[in-house]
Parts: structure tokens; sequence; C-alpha cells
């Protein structure tokens, strides 16, 4: 890392989520490993440590994880931070949609009207976050939505 670096690696890399290599580094070794303080010393931006293992818990395999993850992004405080963060941000809502959608489909033609409304509810809420981008990515699920409404009637 350090050869790397001193080639003129970027300590501000992102991966294609736009997540920091900084971030990586505090989620994975902490704040006081080597490849943390190497980062740092070659100019990695400061802001990547903020809620490192919340970034990367924005792309937990685990749904309720990821939403409490995001949440906590999109709540934080400081505005220069979660402006840091927004790609990535966006990238786990799309990854989240991508995973979340066809369950929530499938739900919506259940016979159980609780699990129905459940998957309603579902997908208002990824609706209301979902960055614009992705709206069209719901189309099918919302198509359902109203063909549910339609057989009930």
């Amino acid at each position: 890392l350090t050869l790397a670096l001193s080639c003129g690696a970027d300590p501000n890399a992102r991966d294609h989520r736009g997540v920091p290599t900084l971030t990586f580094a505090r989620a994975l070794h902490g704040s006081h490993h080597e490849i943390t303080r190497v980062l740092l010393e070659h100019g990695a931006d400061h802001l990547a440590k903020r809620r490192a293992k919340h970034i990367l818990a924005m792309f937990s395999h685990d749904e309720v994880m990821r939403e409490k993850a995001m949440t906590l992004v999109e709540e934080d405080p400081k505005q220069e931070w979660r402006e840091y963060f927004d790609e990535a941000l966006t990238a786990a809502r799309i990854e989240h949609i991508r995973v979340t959608v066809p369950r929530l489909r499938a739900n919506l033609k259940d016979r159980d009207p609780e699990l129905r409304l459940i998957a309603i509810k579902s997908l208002g809420s990824l609706l209301e976050n979902a960055p614009l981008a992705v709206v069209p990515r719901l189309t099918p699920a919302l198509r359902d939505l109203v063909g549910t409404f339609k057989e009930d009637s």
C-alpha cells in the first residue's frame, strides 16, 4: 500500500459504489491499524472515517441492517459528511431496491391480507426514499400493487 501511494495511487479512491478506501480500512481494521494510518498519512480525507461500519452495513445482505444503516447515514447531523457519502447512499438505495422488490412483488400476490399490507407499506417506503433514477425499477411492483386493488374490488 505504501509503495502504491508513493507511486501516486489516490488515497481517496472509491469503489464502484462510491465507498472510499479509508472507509473500508476503518470499518474492517479499526482506526489504529497501519492501513488506516498509512492512508491518512498520504492524504486520505478524514471524512471517510466517520461511521465507516454504517457505510459498509448499507450493503449488508441483511435487509433490516441495510435499512438501519441507510437511515443513520441519511439522518447524520453533519451535512458535509452526508454529502461526502451521497454517492454511496444512492448506490445502497439502488441495491436495496434491486434485492427487495422481487420479494415485495411476490407478497403483493399472496392471499394473506396482512402480508399484502406489509408489502404495500414497504413499497411506499421504498418509493419515498428512492433516488429518482431508480423509480422506474419500482414500476413493475407498482403495477402489481394496482392489480392487487383491482382484484380486491
